[in-house]
Formats: C-alpha cells, structure tokens, sequence
C-alpha cells in the first residue's frame, strides 16, 4: 500500500465530505498508527503530548475517518480497513485523484522535519527558496479563503499580507501556497530579507521561468517588460516575503531605501497592467504608492493579519505541551500580546519552565506580573535573559548568517570547542524556546527574532569597541567573506555599517573612528599574536567600509580571517606571518594560454603563465580549485567527457590528469619531446590525443 497514494484518496474524501482538508497532525497520526506506533511513541518522536493526540487529535480523526469514507474506523483497525479502501478506490476509481485540488501534502519524516510531496498529475514548476515548512499550522482559515477568492480574481493582481512581526504572515503566505499552487503554472517563492537587487530578482525569474535571456545587456524598462509579458502569458504566482526589509524604517512610512526605489515601479507596473498572474507581498508596512491602488475591486488588495482566535491558541499550546488549560488565563495572556503567535509560542515556553506545562500553576505568577511583557521586543528580552552561553552564542551567529545554515557549518564557524560540542543540545533547547526555526536548509531565525537579536548583537559590539575591547570581535565574523554575495552585500548593510554609524555617534568623524580602530589593531598585535580569532578579520572589513583602502596597516602574526579584500587597495599593508586561510583578495592572473568549458557549462579552466591551472565557476566568477604541479607554462587544457577530471599540457612537456573535486593530480604522463600546445580526450574518457603523437593512454 502506497501510502502518498492513500493520503491522496481519503484526503479527496474527507474534502468532499466536510469541505475541508487532513491537517498535518492528522496526517502524522494516521501514518504512524499504520506502522504500529503507539500514541506516546508518536508523542515523544514529534514533541507533542500523549494526552493530546490520545484524547484530542486521535478521536477526531477516527471520527472524520469513519464519515467521510462511510466505514467505521478506529486506530486498532485502520490499517486493515484503509488497505481494503485503497485497493477498492485505486482499481476502480481513478478519478479520485483529480477530483480535489491537487494540494502539497506534509508528512513528517523521522526527524520530526516536514517534507513535502507533490501528486504526480500536478505540472506546476515550483522555486520554495528558502521558505519553512508550514509544518504546525492552526486557524486561519478566513483569511486563506480571502487569499484564495482575490487569487481567482482576474482584476486582483497584487496582495499585500500586512501585520506586525511574529503575527504569521510567512506562515501563512507558504501555507496558501500549499493550497493553491495546482491553479498556476509557475510558483516562486522569495525571501527579502536579505535585501536583493531588483534585477537579481528578475534574473533569477527569468532564469526560473526557462527564459534566457542576457539581463546585463538589458536597461531595467526592458527587464520589467519582460516580466510583465511573461506574467501575460502564463499564469505565476510571486510570494515576496518580508518586503519591509527594503523599507526605510526611520522616515515616511512605506518609503523605500536608497538604491531600492526601483521596487516602487515593478510593484505599480505589477498593480496597473493587465495580466494573469498574482504577486503576493508579505510585510509589516504598505509600500509607498499601493495606497491609491487599493480597494475591495481594485487591482491591490490588502488583507491586515491580526491575533489569532482562542480555539487556534489553545491547539498552539496543546502542540507545546501545555496541560490543564483555563480559558480565562489564556484569554488574558492572548489579550496581552494581541493574539500574535509568536508570543504566545514563546509564553508557552516560559510556562514549561515555571510550572511543568500546567497552566493553571501559572496564574500565581501572572497575578505577580512575572509573565507580563510590555510587548514582543520586552519578551524576547526577557526569554534572551534565560539563555546560556551555548545558547546566545548560536542566536548571535545565526543572526548574523542571515539565512538557514547546516549544524556542520556552524560548529566550524565557532571557534571554542566547549562550545561547539554543545551546539546539537542547545538547538533543541532553543527550538522549544520557540526562538529557533529549521527548514531543509539548516537553521534559522525568524525576522523578528533576528531584528531584535541583531540589534542586541549591535549595542554590544559598538560599546567594547569604544572601550578598546575585542571579546565580541575575537568570538564572531561579522562578516562572511566566501559567502554569495548578495549574503555579504546584506551583512555590511546591517552589521557593518550600523556599527560604523554607533561608532560616528562616539568619535564624531569617520577620522576619529579610524585612529581609535588603528589602537584597537595594535592591541590586538600586542596581545594575541597568532591566536584563533575573527577580530582582524573584522576590523579589515570595517576599515574598507570606512575609507575603501587598508593602506599602510599592520596585522602581522595575525589571524586574518573572514576579511573581504577583493577590490581594495592593500599599499603598504604588512601581513608578515599572518594567517589569512579564511579570506578573499583580489585573484591575480598571469597570461592565460589556453581556456576550455566544463561538458555542463558550469565551469571554465584557465592555462597560466604562472604554471597552474584556474577553474573557476561560470555562475558567479570565483575560483573553484587552483591545480598546481606543472614545472612551466601550461600551454592547454580540456575537461573529460564526464567532467569530474581535467587534462592539461604544458611547455614542462607533460601531460597531467587531475580530480576536479579534490583538486589532486592523479596520473602524470612524461617523455614528450616537445611543447604541448593542444589535448583532447576521448567520449569513453580513455584516450588522450595532442599535435605529437597519435595516443596516450591514461589510467583513469
């Protein structure tokens, strides 16, 4: 029994019998209890409660169950029962499938992470980016219906989810998509918060929609006619999450930044001209210029999200572990921080810590105002508060990663191993805290969450180095030098340059910020020479950021790492015995002799003068192996069929293989009597042939 295939067919039963879809608990509780899972099992492997899923979830489904498929139906005998229904229905009713919408489903895998499996008739080409899994999602189900009937409407083009942080605008934006995507012919998902470039956006649609097509030799008008022709001719949907990142936060409300104004024209191109497709705005304020589109028939909608309902809050806090419920408590608390999910998470949290997870053990503290915040930033201080060294330490550098990261990467990143080693405890830790959310990519934080612990991260920062202090800038790289580059770009707009402007603030001109960072280098020369440490690394970066050039400084014996120095000019620097393995300069390039592509396109290899080979990425232009080993100039290259292996020839008269991956040579061939000034290989990858002799044969 297939079971994607049974989910398909009881959920097109269970829609048409109620008008309503499988939740995800549902779908969790129904596939475990097919494996012989007892509800505590279930409870423990997915954090929820046995008492939940035994006397809420479990009875609700069974209940559904025997309904919609007109059979009784218990969780001792569902898998005999819904075989016998998935054999009858998959023989003889085909039809089934194709008779509800074609919806994403979730299944959680053993990780307790959501996975999402798309039906097999359903053609829409999906980009989910970096979105989360809507995994636990509860309520909301007018304003998905909203969503739903402006989406059908051919004169709503552009919606706007507005709504203050934590109150689930991503969530519910992902979870529409969820539903509705079977209805378009593209879906594409992006994230703004790391601020990207209006032409990257457009690049990466372009690229996305199978169109190509060179924008560097296109003006911007050009651009946004393409893609509202494309929006013409097929029907996209175009989710655009956190969009107030490119808003000016500090002026006119709905004002774009510098150098994002462009925005406001693809967005009134999006809202005035006629087409088929949907574009989907998520943010914390209406961008400058839709006011005057807006209307209940008119091409901009705006559907302002507010607090979630009790029933919803009371499922949240089941699904956190809370127990013994009173409604009057809860209505208080939900009063409290407006309905937003997010503080109710977070409340929740501090609830199993105080008292077990019995809600009714806390009213004693809520009569003692222990539990009441002013509002989200004096909560998230207060739960930042609780947190330990392992902990905090893990916020502030997903906080300056900016988008989900592997466990791996970040062991590597920090530099105490007392730390590191902890790292895996204290992630589940932060995720019970609600502080901490996880997609296939890695880890991450939430906007808010990561507004607040960036901030923190700020103050911090800017107040040790006014005080000549270095503990911040040794433990953190402020900056990712090998990161992509629009991740980079967002890092020196939201870390660099706030803390060169709390550090103006201090010192008045940038002249007085450079002669007391110059100080805080020479203490650094004087009191950690050689040690593992990112403070060099940051203070390069923010002298580049202050006066673009590192002209005359000293950082020898020195750990450089995490320092961007490509493009700078480096006059008189003095890098004697520093460590710089984790940064990026400028490459420096001798004659190249001879150039070949990768079979894929995705790679070019270089000959130098210098007596290496360079294979660089086509993508982006950066330098993905340096081969070194020949004794000359190396006069030609070529890539193998499969492309994993390299061939090159050189004025050394040899000819070498080499492994793309690794970067080794694996096989040198000699006794060439001149210079090789050509090589081919063979479609089976066994033979060379260059101008001097009519094969070699190479051990591959």
């Amino acid at each position: 029994m297939n079971f994607e295939e049974l989910i398909v067919l009881i959920d097109g039963a269970v829609y048409r019998h109620r008008h309503k879809h499988l939740r995800d608990i549902d779908v969790l509780v129904l596939r475990e209890s097919l494996n012989q899972k007892s509800y505590d099992q279930i409870a423990d492997e997915n954090n929820y409660t046995g008492q939940y899923l035994r006397q809420d979830v479990g009875p609700k489904l069974w209940n559904t169950l025997s309904a919609s498929l007109d059979v009784k139906i218990s969780k001792k005998t569902c898998a005999t029962v819904l075989e016998g229904f998935w054999h009858e229905n998959r023989t003889m009713q085909p039809e089934l499938v194709l008779t509800h919408s074609a919806e994403t489903l979730e299944v959680f895998g053993d990780n307790s992470s959501a996975r999402r499996y798309s039906q097999p008739l359903d053609k829409t080409k999906i980009d989910w980016g970096d979105s989360a899994d809507s995994t636990v999602f509860y309520g909301r189900e007018p304003e998905l219906a909203q969503l739903t009937d402006w989406a059908k409407d051919p004169s709503c083009r552009l919606i706007t989810i507005i709504g203050m942080g934590g109150m689930g605008k991503t969530t519910l934006s992902i979870k529409f998509t969820e539903l509705s995507h079977p209805d378009f012919d593209f879906v594409m998902v992006r994230s703004m918060r790391n601020a990207p470039k209006l032409t990257d956006l457009l690049s990466k649609f372009f690229s996305f929609v199978g169109l190509e097509i060179d924008t560097g030799k296109m003006d911007l008008d050009e651009q946004l006619q393409q893609f509202i022709a494309i929006l013409k001719s097929s029907r996209c949907l175009l989710i655009l999450d956190n969009f107030e990142t490119l808003l000016e936060g500090n002026t006119r409300v709905g004002e774009f930044c510098p150098n994002y104004e462009d925005y406001g024209s693809f967005l009134e191109q999006i809202a005035d001209q006629s087409h088929q497709s949907c574009v989907i705005l998520t943010s914390r304020e209406l961008p400058q210029g839709l006011g005057v589109r807006e209307g209940a028939k008119a091409p901009v909608r705006t559907l302002k999200l507010s607090g979630i309902q009790l029933d919803d809050a009371q499922a949240i806090l089941h699904h956190k572990g809370i127990r013994n419920i009173d409604v009057p408590s809860l209505e208080g608390i939900l009063d409290h921080y407006g309905g937003n999910p997010l503080a109710l998470k977070i409340v929740a949290s501090g609830i199993m810590e105080l008292c077990g997870g019995d809600l009714k053990g806390v009213v004693p503290f809520l009569e003692k105002g222990m539990l009441q915040f002013e509002d989200i930033e004096d909560l998230l201080g207060r739960q930042f508060q609780r947190l330990d060294d392992t902990e905090r330490q893990i916020m502030y550098w997903l906080a300056l990663y900016r988008e989900p990261i592997a466990l791996m990467q970040l062991e590597k990143d920090i530099l105490s191993f007392n730390i590191s080693r902890q790292i895996p405890k204290a992630v589940q830790s932060l995720r019970r805290r609600s502080l901490l959310e996880r997609n296939s990519s890695g880890i991450f934080l939430q906007p808010v969450v990561m507004e607040y612990v960036s901030q923190r991260l700020l103050e911090s920062l800017t107040d040790e180095v006014a005080q000549n202090q270095y503990v911040l800038l040794q433990t953190y790289a402020l900056l990712n030098a090998q990161a992509k580059d629009y991740i980079r770009e967002a890092q020196e707009r939201f870390v660099l340059a706030p803390l060169l402007e709390g550090l103006r603030d201090i010192f008045d001109t940038n002249d007085g910020i450079y002669q007391h960072l110059v100080k805080l280098l020479e203490r650094l020369r004087k009191d950690t020479p050689r040690q593992p440490s990112y403070a060099c690394g940051n203070l390069l970066n923010l002298f580049r950021k202050l006066n673009g050039h590192l002209n005359h400084l000293d950082c020898s014996q020195l750990s450089v790492w995490q320092a961007y120095l490509a493009g700078v000019s480096l006059q008189d620097i003095n890098f004697s015995r520093a460590d710089l393995s984790r940064s990026v300069f400028s490459p420096v390039l001798s004659t190249t002799l001879s150039v070949n592509f990768s079979p894929d396109g995705s790679y070019f290899a270089m000959g130098n003068a210098d007596n290496n080979v360079r294979v660089w990425t086509v993508k982006d232009y950066k330098e993905h192996q340096t081969l070194q080993g020949h004794s000359h100039w190396v006069s030609a290259v070529t890539f193998c069929p499969e492309g994993q292996f390299l061939i090159s020839g050189s004025f050394d008269k040899t000819l070498k293989l080499w492994d793309l991956e690794t970067g080794a040579c694996l096989n040198t061939v000699h006794g060439h009597q001149s210079w090789i000034w050509a090589v081919v290989c063979s479609p089976d990858a066994k033979f060379i042939a260059h101008p001097e002799c009519e094969e070699a044969v190479l051990d591959i």
